[in-house]
């Protein structure tokens, strides 16, 4: 094994040293979470628009059950676009905390109406993921999104430090500042 491949070797603080072997960076990991992040959105919105009328159904359950097709498509055309540029944005914009808070905004807004369907008497399908997690019970689809939306609320909390940092070192104003 020629020296450059071997392990570095870290000192301790008892003087003692340790080998240590990264298997994956910290730009790696925090790239992972933000693939992770924009497949469930980007996964949600194709799902919304393969099957409209499931999320169609829930939306007029959540918020009345007198709204026009019109008002209704509206709010699935909002819901779809804010969906849509929350998983672009986590990609496209690593130096800016505003997607990352986006993403914990939009996770605690929809869990509330998961949990209003997770307690309602006879609930509609959530429309989450559109027919891709359609079970029986709809209450245990509502379940699945709290789950889902808990793990996305992780993994933002995890990601405003990494974009914290990124603003400050990588902005887009970054070469104007320098120069």
């Amino acid at each position: 094994m020629s020296a450059s491949a071997a392990p570095r070797a870290r000192n301790r603080s008892d003087g003692s040293s340790e080998h240590a072997i990264r298997f994956v960076s910290p730009g790696m990991a925090e790239w992972a979470v933000r693939i992770i992040i924009a497949v469930v959105f980007i996964t949600a919105v194709l799902a919304k628009m393969i099957d409209p009328l499931t999320i169609i159904d829930t939306i007029n359950y959540l918020l009345g059950s007198r709204l026009s097709l019109g008002f209704l498509l509206l709010m699935l055309s909002l819901l779809v676009a804010f969906e849509c540029t929350i998983g672009a944005a986590v990609l496209l914009c690593p130096w800016s905390r505003a997607p990352v808070l986006a993403v914990a905004v939009a996770s605690i807004l929809f869990s509330a109406f998961l949990l209003k369907l997770a307690t309602a008497e006879q609930p509609p399908s959530c429309g989450c993921l559109g027919g891709l997690l359609k079970t029986d019970d709809a209450r245990l689809e509502a379940m699945a999104g709290l789950v889902r939306n808990g793990g996305l609320l992780i993994c933002s909390a995890w990601l405003m430090p990494q974009a914290r940092k990124r603003s400050k070192t990588n902005g887009p104003d970054r070469e104007r500042s320098v120069q």
